[in-house]
């Protein structure tokens, strides 16, 4: 599995399970990202296996000044859309 995780989708958090105040809180996160200019940004799922999923967005730029100025306002670990590390 540890060999595997760097081979996992971008934006995923994998093992760690997610309790209702820590869904709220990355959910409220992704709803600031969408009000300081990146409006499509999708809420993440949280899988009965662990850890926390964002769907893919064709185009998004996790790099992009938008995103990278949302997420820093918002308080959104710059990890969605980059590699894992192993």
């Amino acid at each position: 599995m540890k060999t595997c995780l760097k081979l996992e989708p971008p934006g995923t958090s994998t093992g760690r399970q997610f309790n209702a105040a820590q869904r709220a809180t990355a959910l409220a996160q992704v709803r600031c990202i969408r009000e300081h200019g990146v409006p499509n940004f999708p809420d993440p799922t949280f899988p009965a296996s662990g850890g926390e999923l964002f769907p893919a967005i064709p185009g998004f730029n996790p790099a992009s000044p938008a995103f990278r100025h949302a997420a820093a306002l918002c308080g959104l670990k710059q990890t969605i859309g980059q590699p894992h590390g192993g």
